[in-house]
């Protein structure tokens, strides 16, 4: 894991499923000691409270679950200055997830290694944050009513925003593309 300083990255996961909550936090508890779940919340209109409430680092967050799906509920928030982890059994949704800069796409289940990568990367992005701007288009593109027509791709550098126009093809390399 790349050396930052000693401060515990700060986490809330929701996840409307009990099960996946808990071999998530057993799996951080386990391979990524930099993390403390300081909230677990199966019922995501609660969850919305608590995350303006507490501001985590990190927010892990299921994409299908009643009541309210996870873009519905980056929707909810007033801003968005967490790295956003999507974790979920649904991969047509990872497209999407990106538009909305998430950090990562985690399949569940996923492996200690997928969890450790998406850790890795927030870490990054941590050492070399983004500046205001970028914060600011991704509350815009998460408020934008109707179909998006750039795409934005996730680099070491940042993002790269790309037509969708552009794209010939995508191809898959494990939780990526």
């Amino acid at each position: 894991m790349p050396e930052m300083n000693k401060q515990r990255l700060r986490a809330i996961i929701i996840d409307d499923e009990t099960k996946c909550r808990s071999v998530l936090e057993k799996q951080l508890s386990f391979a990524c000691p930099s993390v403390e779940v300081i909230a677990s919340i199966g019922d995501p209109k609660r969850g919305v409270g608590v995350v303006r409430e507490l501001s985590p680092d990190i927010l892990f967050l299921d994409i299908e679950m009643p009541l309210m799906n996870g873009f519905e509920f980056l929707q909810e928030l007033d801003r968005i200055d967490i790295d956003v982890i999507f974790t979920t059994a649904h991969e047509e949704y990872a497209l999407k997830a990106f538009q909305v800069y998430a950090a990562a796409y985690l399949l569940k289940p996923c492996t200690e290694e997928d969890l450790i990568k998406a850790i890795d990367k927030v870490i990054d992005k941590r050492i070399a944050p983004l500046d205001q701007s970028t914060i600011l288009k991704l509350f815009e593109s998460i408020q934008k009513t109707g179909q998006t027509q750039k795409v934005a791709i996730p680099t070491m550098e940042g993002y790269e925003f790309v037509m969708r126009d552009q794209i010939v093809r995508c191809e898959s390399s494990g939780n990526y593309t």
